[in-house]
């Protein structure tokens, strides 16, 4: 389940852009729906360019995603619900013009209600979690095999 968070958070780093030309200043909006651990998230991201270089452009991003009520695990004898879910977060994105690598800082906060109901007692809880994450291009290195990536701590 966290692999899945992650691979999502990830996700958020690459930024769609509009088909129509744009400059710094611009503003547009980008909804989908996708499933994260078995919740299906409605949302949608208000991307700003910040800035934009020869070399990069840099891209401030709002996400918001909500989810409605629904099942996630029905069991024989239990059964677990997602009674409600918002995330918000914020993120500047620095996306190179010739090159494949984006970079990221991200901030965000999630909350979700969820159920867990049995025949004999049902149970609520709230879970809240605050994620500051941050994605960067690793350094090549060369080896007798050629150049490979290395992770920089």
């Amino acid at each position: 389940a966290r692999l899945a968070e992650i691979a999502h958070s990830v996700h958020e780093t690459w930024a769609v852009f509009p088909d129509a030309e744009i400059g710094v200043g611009a503003a547009w909006q980008v909804t989908s729906e996708v499933i994260i651990s078995g919740v299906r998230w409605n949302r949608t991201v208000t991307y700003g360019l910040k800035a934009i270089t020869d070399a990069a452009a840099t891209i401030d991003a709002h996400i918001v995603m909500h989810a409605a009520s629904q099942a996630f695990s029905v069991e024989p004898n239990a059964s677990s619900k997602l009674t409600s879910g918002t995330s918000d977060a914020t993120a500047e994105l620095l996306i190179p013009l010739h090159g494949l690598v984006a970079t990221a800082t991200a901030h965000g906060m999630s909350e979700a209600t969820l159920s867990i109901v049995t025949p004999h007692e049902t149970v609520t809880a709230l879970v809240q979690t605050e994620s500051l994450w941050s994605v960067k291009r690793l350094a090549a290195a060369s080896t007798d095999d050629g150049p490979r990536a290395r992770h920089e701590p």
